[in-house]
Order: C-alpha cells, then sequence, then structure tokens
C-alpha cells in the first residue's frame, strides 16, 4: 500500500521548495538545493535592501553582502524542513508594500508643503 511519487520528498508540503526539486530541478538534488539557496539569497538580499539597508561605502556594502550570501546558505539548509523561502517572500512583499506606502505619504505631505510646485 506504499505510494510511489515522481518526486523528491524533501519540503514537507512547501510548495516553494516542492517547485523548485520537482520541478525546476527535475528531481537533481543539487540542482535543486543551488535554486532553494539563490531563491533565499535573492529573497535576503530583497529583505535587508528593503527594510535594514543604510548608506554605506562601496567596500562596507560588499562586505555587509558577502556575508548575507554566507548566511543565505544556512538559511537555506533549515528552508529543506522549514518554510524559510515562504516566509522571506511574505517578509519582502510587506516590505515592499510599506516601502511604498512611505513613498506615496513622503510625495503627498511634499505636495502640501509646497502647493507651487508641480
Amino acid at each position: 500500500m506504499e505510494e510511489t511519487t515522481n518526486g523528491i520528498d524533501v519540503g514537507n508540503n512547501l510548495p516553494i521548495v516542492d517547485f523548485l526539486f520537482n520541478t525546476a530541478a527535475n528531481g537533481d538534488l543539487l540542482v535543486g538545493f543551488l535554486l532553494l539557496y539563490l531563491t533565499i539569497a535573492i529573497l535576503l538580499a530583497i529583505s535587508y535592501k528593503l527594510g535594514f539597508a543604510r548608506k554605506l561605502p562601496l567596500l562596507k556594502s560588499l562586505i555587509v553582502y558577502i556575508f548575507l550570501f554566507i548566511g543565505a546558505f544556512v538559511i537555506a539548509m533549515l528552508g529543506l524542513k522549514l518554510p524559510m523561502a515562504e516566509c522571506l517572500v511574505i517578509i519582502a512583499l510587506v516590505l515592499g508594500i510599506y516601502r511604498f506606502r512611505l513613498a506615496q505619504d513622503r510625495k503627498r505631505r511634499n505636495n502640501q508643503t509646497n502647493p507651487n510646485e508641480k
């Protein structure tokens, strides 16, 4: 009564992990993990840039991103069984909406203080 599937069960029903391993990588574990790592690294970089980044000199910024990509490996390892990629998607969306609303609010305030400028 054991059910056989063509996919690899690595994600415990995690949609992003399942898609990356079984659809995008065609069941290849190494390619699947590399795709998961890249997805998590990109989402971490987006989340960092939207929510936490400061104006830094180029070298300091490069060092921050190097450590961010090293940390992405650890998060990708955890992401095999925990919903890390899914959480990062939600974080990026929330921070993106926040930044968009903040920019709209700033624009509205500037228009109220300077009504003659267009």
